[in-house]
């Protein structure tokens, strides 16, 4: 069974002089970056996106356009509700010049995107959820330069399969995909590992590091590589990976890491 929550309503208002209507690439591009944020924050909040958003209407005056989010009945609460507490609580944060604490790395790199085109190709992004409504406008891009955001450092070992190379960075970096989430680490590693790292791509392995994770986080979103083992040469696809364990067992495993922060011990 399927249960809906109430619409969340984006308008996007343009910067030009087309009476507030926005270039389309801009209006796109920040859509995108909504929607960003939203599956980081269910993702970050639930271990696995719950909520699947729908679009439920569009308003022409001023280009608007409503989800209509879903979940299933089977999960305990509604995780609509969480999601959106979350968001409206971290925009107020960062309107006051606050750190959002809560906000995970990824949901705070979507808002930075988000931010980008605000009083350059767009003037002003209104949204609303109930009675709850806010927007993102001059202010907050202002205010998002002069925050320092908090991070907290602890050298880890993770497990998970080692992928995705990249060697066009000021830092080479690859992706490290573990069983418990189907959202990647990205691994920082010197120019003297890159041999390592190419002898174990699509290997399971074990990488030891500084990880380092927002306050509030269970999931380190970067790791800075000081060592790397292989662990086997049977490696489940990928794609396979995010459902080895359902929404509650995942839960409760990411309860155990909160408690060691320390990937697998």
């Amino acid at each position: 069974m399927i249960e809906t929550g109430q619409l969340f309503e984006i308008a996007v208002t343009g910067s030009g002089e087309e009476e507030g209507m926005p270039e389309f690439d801009a209006w796109r591009l920040e859509i995108g970056a909504l929607a960003e944020i939203l599956e980081a924050i269910d993702e970050q909040i639930h271990s696995k996106a719950t909520i699947t958003w729908r679009l439920a209407d569009l308003h022409h005056s001023t280009p608007t356009i409503a989800l209509r989010p879903e979940w299933n009945t089977e999960l305990a609460s509604r995780p609509v509700d969480a999601v959106m507490a979350l968001w409206f609580s971290a925009v107020s944060d960062l309107r006051n010049g606050k750190d959002p604490e809560a906000l995970g790395a990824r949901a705070l790199d979507a808002v930075r995107k988000a931010l980008r085109p605000i009083g350059n190709g767009l003037r002003l992004v209104d949204f609303s959820y109930g009675e709850r409504a806010d927007a993102l406008d001059v202010q907050i891009s202002a205010a998002l330069s002069n925050i320092k955001f908090k991070t907290e450092v602890a050298e880890e070992d993770w497990e998970g399969s080692l992928d995705e190379l990249n060697l066009h960075n000021e830092t080479n970096t690859f992706r490290l995909y573990p069983a418990v989430s189907r959202r990647w680490i990205t691994c920082d590693f010197t120019p003297e590992q890159e041999a390592l790292v190419r002898d174990n791509l699509q290997h399971k392995v074990s990488v030891t590091g500084e990880a380092v994770y927002r306050p509030k986080e269970m999931l380190p979103h970067r790791i800075r590589v000081k060592s790397i083992e292989r662990l086997d040469d049977d490696v489940e696809p990928l794609d396979k990976f995010a459902q080895h364990y359902s929404v509650d067992e995942t839960s409760e495993i990411f309860e155990r890491l909160s408690e060691h922060r320390n990937g697998w011990q």
